[in-house]
């Protein structure tokens, strides 16, 4: 296997196998958020060492806040730094030295790289353990979405009788979305590997959560983190570019595409491009009127698919696209883009590095794979990307009418740090200040400042999380931390999936009293927050 210890998952490796795979999380819908943890154990029946490498995906916000290697039997957590560091460390060790390290690294938004090295031969095993810290999507004042991690790639196999076997906790009712069961504060269940990302998002019942706060655990006596939600309506793009994959694993998905057109709010701009060998312009720049969208709907259906195409040059030509027209966004629907960096790939960065936060691009995977585009810009903060609940013409539709207002609306929630005194609502946990130090970092980035970006990367290092510029690595001693200039974290400082004691009866009673102040109207408290303008970082 030449791609050990490389920055790509790669083509399946024999005798590589996943032996067991175990999920539990807590959903806490008074702050709206949830720890998971993703254990996994993997096998090797060759007779020589293999790395075991996946790319997962995150749920939505999400950012990897733990990580442990098991070594001898024990557990042993691993140390957080920057990008780089954690990465030579990982070299140093699983290629040189042939010992036991654990990588945990970002390829793209909401997307991380899992290495390890060596599951040792002769069906001997190594066990790891991924620990995720997410925001839980508010859908309305009673309902949030969660979603399980899933594998968007991997080197090794998953027998057809091998199952993730799910545990998820509440303290109030949940049901996977799609589901017939009544809903339940407990859910079990084992999952194929081939139905995760069918079933991977949970419906949770929640009442109207006010502001919540939780101590800075780098200066807990000095600050907090708040957060709060409010209702926003998002701006409705001026124009908008579509630009759809003509690869061949689009194929089945031009009908969705088409269908979900005829949702795009009437009187914003409309422009739409197919990426193949040749770039196509299916509609050119002009109103969103009816007859603009069925002829936009009549070109997709007739669209011809074929090949693996990259979408760098169509990418480009999007971005001249929107920056000729003010308040413009680009609609990215696509597939994998497994390429390898090329010319155009410093083009795009240099289009986006020179124009920070003027260009927004959404990003649609219409099917997983590796996508390199992404992760190449990722740390530009120029690419969000569409959580996929359903189908992908319902995941569009659900994107149309936020913007031309049909829902009323969305929720938001906004994180920001304060000063100790100022922090009231209610007492949550820890994971809140370390979903704030994602933002605040994603916010560094974004700024396209390489003089930010030790700064960055020493903020992500402080608060234990996983970002653009940081990573995770377990090494296997004392003495290798000490030569890698790493610390492994306390064990007293890592989140964990067994609650806090008495938490879920604290949760419970707070969720009834928001509920019954809910009832009454805001608070005052909630009022003033409200006109508070969003701070740097927020």
């Amino acid at each position: 296997d030449s791609d050990v210890g490389g920055t790509a998952v790669n083509g399946v490796v024999r005798n590589l196998s996943m032996a067991s795979s175990r999920i539990d999380a807590v959903v806490d819908p008074t702050s709206l958020t949830a720890y998971t943890e993703w254990t996994l154990v993997f096998t090797n029946a060759s007779s020589e060492q293999r790395e075991a490498r996946a790319e997962v995906a995150l749920p939505h916000g999400g950012v990897v806040s733990r990580l442990t290697l098991w070594i001898n039997g024990e557990p042993r957590e691993a140390a957080f730094g920057p990008r780089g560091v954690v990465r030579e460390a990982y070299q140093q060790v699983a290629v040189v030295q042939r010992r036991d390290p654990v990588l945990v690294t970002t390829c793209g938004p909401d997307r991380v790289l899992v290495q390890c090295f060596p599951v040792p031969p002769k069906n001997g095993t190594m066990k790891v353990r991924l620990g995720i810290t997410s925001p839980l999507e508010p859908e309305s004042d009673t309902r949030a979405l969660y979603t399980l991690p899933r594998f968007v790639e991997r080197n090794f196999g998953v027998a057809e009788e091998t199952r993730h076997s799910v545990f998820v906790e509440s303290p109030q009712g949940m049901i996977f979305v799609g589901s017939e069961s009544p809903g339940s504060r407990v859910l079990r269940e084992t999952i194929p590997d081939a139905d995760l990302s069918k079933k991977s998002t949970i419906l949770c019942s929640r009442a109207a959560t006010t502001e919540v706060w939780t101590p800075d655990p780098t200066a807990p006596k000095d600050y907090a983190v708040v957060q709060f939600v409010e209702r926003v309506r998002p701006e409705t793009p001026a124009h908008l570019v579509v630009l759809i994959d003509g690869s061949r694993r689009l194929t089945d998905d031009r009908e969705e595409i088409a269908r979900a057109l005829g949702n795009i709010p009437r009187g914003c701009g409309l422009a739409v491009l197919k990426a193949g060998d040749e770039i196509e312009e299916l509609v050119s720049g002009r109103p969103a009127t009816p007859d603009a969208i069925r002829e936009a709907q009549a070109s997709i259906r007739r669209m011809r698919c074929a090949g693996g195409i990259d979408n760098r040059p169509a990418l480009l030509r999007a971005f001249d696209a929107a920056a000729d027209a003010p308040g413009s966004m680009i609609l990215w629907i696509h597939g994998p883009q497994p390429f390898e960096p090329s010319a155009s790939t410093e083009q795009l960065l240099q289009v986006v590095e020179r124009r920070p936060g003027s260009i927004r691009m959404v990003a649609v995977a219409a099917d997983d794979g590796r996508n390199n585009v992404l992760s190449e810009l990722e740390r530009t903060g120029a690419v969000s990307v569409l959580d996929r609940h359903g189908s992908l013409s319902e995941d569009l539709r659900r994107l149309f009418e936020s913007w031309g207002g049909k829902s009323g609306g969305c929720l938001q929630v906004r994180r920001i740090r304060v000063p100790f005194a100022n922090a009231s609502g209610t007492k949550v946990s820890s994971h809140l200040a370390k979903l704030w130090a994602r933002d605040e970092v994603m916010r560094m980035c974004a700024l396209n400042d390489s003089r930010k970006l030790p700064d960055a990367a020493a903020l992500a290092t402080a608060y234990q999380v996983v970002t653009p510029v940081s990573g995770a690595v377990v090494l296997e001693n004392e003495e290798q931390y000490e030569q890698a200039k790493l610390k492994p974290a306390n064990p007293k400082s890592v989140p964990s999936i067994v609650p806090e004691p008495a938490s879920w009866v604290a949760l419970a009673l707070g969720t009834g009293l928001l509920a019954a102040r809910a009832r009454r109207g805001k608070p005052l408290w909630l009022q003033a927050a409200l006109r508070r303008p969003m701070e740097p970082g927020s």
